[in-house]
C-alpha cells in the first residue's frame, strides 16, 4: 500500500501540467484516448486516501493483538496441570452438566462450610470465620481463603448472614475490638424466592432452629444449580456467536467446541464493612464529645458539671489533710539510721515499726538457746506431720507399717522441702509425744511402726498445737 502510494507520487512530480499538455497534443487521437485510459486507471488504483491508509493500519494492529491473545490463551492452556486440565475425563458420569474446576472447588469449599457450620450452629455455638477456616482447612487439606465466602455470597447470596460484632475475652468480657461472626440463615428458601422475583431480603433477620441434613441437601443443591445456571449463560453466548439455537428446557451436553473451563471466575461479593471505633488521642478530645453529647441536654451537663466540681474538691481537702499528717509524722519520727535509696519511697513512720521488730527479735534471740529454737521448730511441725501418717495408714489399709516406708512416704507428702534427716527425728518425736496413738516396734531387727486407727487424728493434731503454743 505504502509502495503504491509512493509511485503515484512520484509520477506526478515528474509528468507538469506542461509536460502533460505536450505529450497529449503530440499524439493522435486514439493514442491520446488509450494514455489517458491508462493514465486514469493508475490514478484510481493507487490514490487512496490518508484516513483509508490509518485505517488499513488499525485492522492490521487489531488482528496482531487478537493473534498474540490467542497466542498467550494457547500457552496458558498448555501451562494448566492435567489434573485441572482434563478434570471432566477423570469424573465419573453422572448424567449431570460438566462444571469448570474453579467451580468444582468452590461447591467442594461450599460442602465443608455447610458441615462445619451446621455442627456449630446446632450446638449453638458462635460461628466466627477463623473457626471455619480452621474446620475446613482440616476437611479439606488446603488454604481456606476469606475470598471463597465472598464468592459463595455471589452464587447463594441466602446462605449465611454476616454481622461484625465486639470480640469477648475471658469471663465473658467485651472487647474493644470486632471480629466477624457468621450465621447459618434457615429462612433460606423463602429469601431465595424473594431475590429471584427481584425483592431486596433483611440482612438482620432472626435466625434459630436446627439445620437437619435434609436441610443441607437441599441447600447444596441450590448452591450447585446456581452454578450450572452460571455455566449455561456463558454456553448460551458462545452458541449465539457459532448461529446455534439452544433450547435450555431439553440441553443434556454443551456443545462441542465449548471449553467448561473458559468460563469466568465467579465475582466476589464483598462482605460487611468493619466498623471503625472512634479513639482519642488527647484529653482535648474526649471533653470536646462529652460537651457534644451533652448539648441536647444542658441541665444534664450543668448538673454533671457541679457534681463533678464538687468531687475535685473533695479530694483536694483529703490530699492536703494527707499531706500534712505525713508531715508530722515525719517531724515527730527521727530515722535510727539513713535510708538506703531502695527504700526512699517507704514512709518514715512503716520504716520505723519495722526496725522495732527487728530489734525485739534480735534481743530475744541473743537469750535464746539453738537446741530450744530447733525444738519449737518441731514441736510446730508435727501437727502436719500426724494427719500425713495417719493418711498413709489409711491409704494402706494397715495398722503397721515399716518404720523406712513411712518416712519416705512422708517425705514425698510434706510440703516444701525438708530434708529426709530431720523428717526422721520429727516421725520418732511424734511417736514419743503421741503414744499410745503411734508406737515403734523392733520385729526381727526391723523398725515398725503402729497406729491405733481409732483414735481421731484431729484430737491428737490439736493437742501438739497446745504443747507447741506452750
Amino acid at each position: 500500500m505504502r509502495e503504491a502510494t509512493e509511485a503515484a507520487r512520484e509520477l506526478k512530480a515528474r509528468l507538469t501540467p506542461g509536460e502533460v499538455k505536450a505529450q497529449l497534443s503530440s499524439l493522435k487521437g486514439r493514442n491520446k484516448l488509450a494514455l489517458l485510459q491508462q493514465q486514469l486507471k493508475s490514478i484510481q488504483e493507487n490514490a487512496k486516501s490518508a484516513e483509508q491508509v490509518r485505517a488499513e493500519a488499525a485492522a492490521k494492529q487489531e488482528a496482531e493483538a487478537a493473534a498474540t491473545k490467542a497466542e498467550t490463551e494457547k500457552a496458558a492452556r498448555a501451562a494448566t496441570p492435567a489434573y485441572k486440565k482434563f478434570h471432566n475425563l477423570a469424573a465419573k458420569d453422572s448424567g449431570q452438566l460438566p462444571l469448570p474446576y474453579t467451580y468444582k472447588f468452590l461447591a467442594e469449599v461450599f460442602k465443608c462450610t455447610e458441615v462445619v457450620g451446621a455442627m456449630l450452629h446446632n450446638r449453638q455455638e458462635v460461628i466466627t470465620v477463623e473457626k471455619f477456616k480452621k474446620g475446613v482447612q482440616q476437611m479439606m487439606r488446603r488454604n481456606f481463603q476469606v475470598e471463597y465466602l465472598k464468592q459463595i455470597k455471589t452464587v447463594f447470596p441466602a446462605a449465611y448472614r454476616y454481622a461484625w460484632e465486639q470480640a469477648i475475652g475471658r469471663y465473658g468480657k467485651k472487647l474493644n475490638e470486632y471480629e466477624l461472626k457468621v450465621a447459618m440463615n434457615m429462612d433460606f428458601r423463602k429469601e431465595t424466592l424473594e431475590q429471584l422475583e427481584g425483592d431486596a431480603t433483611d440482612e438482620s433477620k432472626a435466625i434459630s432452629g436446627k439445620l437437619t441434613p435434609t436441610a443441607m441437601l437441599e441447600r447444596t443443591n441450590i448452591f450447585h444449580n446456581s452454578l450450572v445456571q452460571r455455566v449455561r449463560i456463558e454456553h448460551s453466548a458462545f452458541c449465539k456467536s457459532v448461529g446455534v439455537e439452544v433450547n435450555e428446557a431439553g440441553l443434556q451436553k454443551f456443545h462441542k467446541d465449548f471449553d467448561v473451563d473458559s468460563c469466568p471466575e465467579i465475582p466476589i461479593t464483598e462482605l460487611p464493612l468493619k466498623p471503625e471505633l472512634e479513639k482519642y488521642q488527647t484529653a482535648k478530645e474526649v471533653l470536646e464529645t462529652a460537651r457534644s453529647l451533652f448539648e441536647a441536654a444542658p441541665r444534664v451537663a450543668a448538673v454533671l458539671e457541679e457534681v463533678a466540681a464538687r468531687a475535685e474538691q473533695g479530694k483536694e481537702q483529703k490530699e492536703a489533710k494527707e499531706v500534712a499528717k505525713e508531715a508530722k509524722e515525719a517531724k515527730e519520727v527521727v530515722p535510727s539510721a539513713p535510708v538506703p535509696k531502695s527504700l526512699a519511697s517507704v514512709p518514715l513512720s512503716l520504716l520505723e515499726r519495722v526496725r522495732a521488730k527487728e530489734r525485739e527479735k534480735k534481743a530475744r534471740e541473743m537469750y535464746q538457746d539453738k537446741g530450744e529454737e530447733v525444738r519449737i521448730k518441731r514441736l510446730k511441725r508435727l501437727p502436719e506431720i500426724a494427719r500425713i501418717v495417719k493418711g498413709v495408714f489409711v491409704s494402706e489399709a494397715r495398722n503397721a507399717l515399716k518404720r523406712p516406708f513411712v518416712l519416705q512416704k512422708l517425705y514425698q507428702s510434706y510440703p516444701g522441702f525438708t530434708e529426709k534427716d530431720v523428717l526422721a527425728l520429727d516421725l520418732d518425736k511424734l511417736a514419743e509425744m503421741t503414744a499410745p496413738w503411734l508406737t515403734v516396734r523392733p520385729v526381727q531387727g526391723e523398725l515398725w511402726m503402729k497406729l491405733d486407727r481409732q483414735t481421731d487424728v484431729n484430737i491428737v493434731a490439736a493437742n501438739l498445737e497446745m504443747k507447741a503454743r506452750e
